[in-house]
């Protein structure tokens, strides 16, 4: 496991999964979607993984970033949030991304789904 400070979100790395924090008031845009996809990259190289999308903050999405270089080697992506604004954004979102996507409340429940694959 590795964990990674990252000047706009923190990045944890796992076996199976990774969980991305973004900071609260950032812009992530595709210039950051880069950055986590090199650690990510790195980190993984060909093994397959998912990607958990922890929202405890509030932040502005590229919606770019779901369809533009996705990396081969990951199988999915969640959400994770309680907030009911981040429900339908992710519907939204879901529909723009290639690979398995889903919503969670609970991080237990969203890590439980990444161990699936």
């Amino acid at each position: 496991m590795e964990i990674t400070d990252i000047p706009f979100c923190k990045l944890k790395l796992t076996e199976k999964f990774a969980i991305i924090n973004v900071n609260d008031g950032i812009i992530f845009n595709l210039e950051k979607a880069a950055i986590i996809r090199n650690h990510l990259k790195a980190f993984y190289k060909k093994d397959k993984f998912v990607l958990i999308s922890l929202r405890e903050n509030t932040y502005v999405i590229d919606e770019r970033i779901l369809f533009e270089d996705v990396i081969e080697n990951m199988q999915g992506w969640c959400i994770v949030s309680k907030n009911p604004y981040d429900k339908k954004k992710a519907i939204k979102e879901q529909s723009l991304f290639p690979k398995p996507y889903a919503f969670f409340t609970d991080l237990e429940d969203a890590q439980d789904w990444a161990n699936t694959f």
